[in-house]
């Protein structure tokens, strides 16, 4: 396990049904969902997700070819804060 210097808990509560009846995911791509929920992995452990598009794309494992635009599917539901 990766040690973690600001003292936060190593997990985050995740409730399966509310992510499950939640309107804006159920209508997300199989891809646009993993990077959501990657995106939220990562801005539990880092505090926010890149402001830079090419380095968020990278930190969600997306490549740009395709994504133009799709980040909205959940920026516009799910806002996150961006460093």
């Amino acid at each position: 396990m990766t040690p973690n210097p600001k003292g936060k808990a190593p997990a985050f509560q995740f409730y399966a049904a509310d992510w499950l009846a939640d309107e804006a995911v159920s209508v997300m791509s199989l891809e646009e969902e993993g990077a959501y929920i990657r995106a939220l992995c990562y801005c539990w452990r880092e505090g926010s997700i890149p402001a830079d598009e090419d380095n968020c794309l990278a930190c969600l494992r997306v490549p740009r070819l395709g994504w133009k635009g799709r980040n909205d599917c959940f920026a516009n539901s799910h806002p996150m804060p961006q460093g």
